[in-house]
C-alpha cells in the first residue's frame, strides 16, 4: 500500500521543485523494484491521464513527455513517517493492440518499496476494471521491464548529448550497449553489483530451523473430508506461531498468534467446477474445470459462501482469517516459504512468474506444503476475511479476522501466476477493493468444526 503520510515533495528538497538531473541521480543510488502489465481494450491515453490524476495528490510530477509512441513520466514523493523518498518511472505505450504499462519504483529505504509499487499496480488494475471492454492478459517479465525502461530513459533523456545510448531490440528485450558515457555506466554497474550482492546475501541466509508448533504432526491422508459438491478439506490442528516478518513494514511487527480451535481448510483453491456447481456460471478467463476460479471479487466469494452454506444447511463455511491462512501456509515452518528459504525451489511448489506461462493451472499439480495443502504459494491470490491494515500494530492475537479499520481494501494472500517469487512468500500481503476482480484473484474456503 502507499507509504504513510505521503506528501508531494521530497524531504531533501524542502519544498523546492525537483529537476530531471536530481531525479536520475537519486534513481542511481536507491533500491529498485519493477512491474509490467499488458491490457487489452483500454487506451494508453486514459491510463496516462489516470496515473497523473491519481498521483497528483501524493506525488510531485518531475517530468512527462512523449516517446516511442507512448508516454514516459517521472514522479517523486516522500514518506515523512518512514523518512524515505519514493521515485516512480512510468512508461505507457500501445503496441499491436495492447496497452503496456511498465513501472520502476526507487527508494532509499527497501522496506516500503514493494508496498509502494504494489499500490500503483493495484490502482492501475482497478481503473482498468472499470472499463467494460478491458481485460488484463498477462504481465511483462521483470527483465524486459528493466531493459525497456533503461533504453527509453537513455534515449529520451540523453539524446543529443555526449554518451547517448545505442540500443538494439531483439525479441522485445532491449540490450544495452552503452549508457550515459563512462561515468554513468560505472555508476550503473556499481548499483547493479550492490543489488546483486544484497540478493545473494538474502538468498544464502542460513535456513532457519523448522519448528512445528501444532499439538501433533499433521496427517492429511487421514484427516481429509469431502463435501456434497466434491470439495476437499484438510484438518488443521490448533497451535501457535509467530506471524509476520522483518522483511517488510507491511509484515511487522512479528507477533505470536494462538489458534485455539482446529478447523478444516480447503485442500485446494476453489475450482471452476466447484464454483459452477453453486453459482451456475463461470467468470474465469482461463477456462478449465480443475483450474482455480478467478476474476472473482471478495464480494463474489462472500456470495459463494452464502449459497454453499444454504445448500448444505450449515453456517460453517467462510473465508479464513489472515492469521488462519498464514498459519496453514507456514505449516509449522518459520522460513520464507513452507519448503525453506531457497526461492530456486519455488517451482516445485508453485505456479508463478517464472514458470506459469502467464496463465493459471489445474490445482494440485505442484507439491503440497507439510500439512498437505496445495497451491498456497502462487497460482491465484486468495481472498481472506480481514480488512487491510498497513502493518500488524494492534492486530488480533487469537487468530480471528481483523475486520475493523477505515481502509476500503480487503486482504489477499499467497501470490498468483504472475507474481515474482518474493510475492509468493508465506508472509506476503496484498489486497484490493471488495468489488475488484482480476484474472489472478481467487479464494480458498475454511470449514469450522
Amino acid at each position: 500500500m502507499r507509504p504513510k503520510e505521503v506528501h508531494c515533495v521530497c524531504p531533501f528538497l524542502k519544498g523546492k521543485p525537483m529537476n530531471r538531473g536530481e531525479f536520475f541521480k537519486l534513481s542511481e543510488l536507491g533500491h529498485t523494484a519493477e512491474a509490467g502489465l499488458n491490457f487489452q481494450g483500454v487506451d494508453a491515453a486514459r491510463l496516462t491521464s489516470f496515473l497523473l490524476e491519481t498521483c497528483k495528490s501524493w506525488h510531485y510530477k518531475v517530468d512527462e513527455h512523449a516517446v516511442e509512441g507512448g508516454t514516459i513520466m517521472y514522479l517523486a514523493s516522500e514518506s515523512i513517517g518512514e523518512k524515505a523518498y519514493y521515485l516512480l518511472t512510468a512508461y505507457i505505450k500501445e503496441t499491436d493492440g495492447l496497452t503496456q504499462v511498465m513501472l520502476r519504483a526507487v527508494s532509499d529505504k527497501p522496506h516500503g518499496l514493494n508496498g509502494f509499487l504494489n499500490e500503483m499496480v493495484s490502482s492501475i488494475r482497478h481503473i482498468v476494471g472499470t472499463v467494460l471492454s478491458a481485460q488484463e492478459i498477462g504481465i511483462i517479465r521483470k527483465e524486459q521491464v528493466i531493459n525497456i525502461i533503461d533504453s527509453v530513459v537513455q534515449r529520451s533523456t540523453f539524446a543529443g548529448s555526449e554518451g547517448v545510448a545505442e540500443v538494439n531490440i531483439e525479441g522485445s528485450v532491449v540490450q544495452r550497449i552503452e549508457f550515459m558515457g563512462n561515468d554513468g555506466q560505472k555508476r550503473w554497474e556499481e548499483k547493479r553489483l550492490r543489488w546483486e550482492r544484497e540478493e545473494e546475501k538474502r538468498l544464502r541466509r542460513k535456513e532457519e530451523e523448522r519448528g512445528v508448533h501444532a499439538e501433533k504432526e499433521q496427517h492429511h491422508e487421514e484427516k481429509e473430508i469431502v463435501n456434497s459438491i466434491g470439495m476437499k478439506f484438510t484438518h488443521i490442528l490448533a497451535g501457535e506461531f509467530m506471524m509476520g516478518s522483518d522483511e517488510s513494514e507491511l509484515e511487522q511487527p512479528v507477533h505470536k498468534v494462538k489458534i485455539e480451535k482446529p478447523f478444516y481448510l480447503g485442500t485446494y483453491p476453489v475450482t471452476q467446477r466447484e464454483w459452477m456447481a453453486i453459482m451456475g456460471d463461470n467468470p474465469s478467463y482461463f477456462k478449465g474445470d480443475d483450474r482455480p476460479i478467478e476474476q472473482v471479487s471478495w464480494n463474489d466469494a462472500r456470495d459463494f459462501v452464502k449459497k454453499l452454506n444454504e445448500k448444505e444447511g450449515t453456517d460453517k463455511y467462510r473465508l479464513p482469517s489472515e492469521a488462519e491462512w498464514e498459519y496453514a501456509a507456514r505449516a509449522g515452518t518459520t522460513t520464507l516459504y513452507s519448503f525453506g528459504n531457497d526461492e530456486s525451489d519455488l517451482g516445485h511448489y508453485a505456479w508463478y512468474d517464472s514458470n506459469s506461462g502467464s496463465k493459471t493451472h489445474s490445482v494440485g499439480q505442484k507439491q503440497p506444503n507439510p500439512w498437505g495443502l496445495y497451491d498456497m504459494h502462487g497460482n491465484v491470490w486468495e481472498w481472506v476475511r480481514d480488512r487491510w491494515h498497513s502493518d500488524y500494530d494492534g492486530a488480533p492475537t487469537d487468530g480471528s479476522a481483523w475486520e475493523g479499520g477505515s481502509s476500503s481494501f480487503l486482504v489477499a494472500r499467497g501470490g498468483g501466476w504472475g507474481s515474482y517469487a518474493k510475492y509468493c512468500r508465506s508472509v506476503n500481503r496484498g489486497g484490493d477493493l471488495p468489488a475488484f476482480s482480476n484474472v489472478s484473484f481467487g479464494f480458498r474456503l475454511l470449514q469450522e468444526l
